[in-house]
């Protein structure tokens, strides 16, 4: 990961990086943030629905932090 990451900010144009953030809409982040968000829960409420279907009883917030976790590490 640190080696890939070095190799990232190697070949990274930092000038060109803080131009194209210099134009970009805020309305269009704080929509995309939120649809990321949105997925999230979605995806979320999907795996609570089929626990649940296997007869596993938990909380949303279980399964919201196991798919933030399993999303993280994959």
């Amino acid at each position: 990961t640190c080696g890939l990451l070095y190799f990232l900010y190697q070949r990274t144009d930092f000038a060109r990086l803080k131009e194209v953030f210099s134009h970009l809409k805020v309305f269009y982040y704080v929509v995309a943030l939120m649809l990321c968000f949105t997925f999230q829960v979605v995806l979320s409420f999907r795996w609570k629905v089929i626990c649940e279907a296997w007869n596993v009883k938990k909380k949303f917030s279980f399964f919201y932090k196991t798919y933030l976790m399993g999303f993280t590490f994959n």
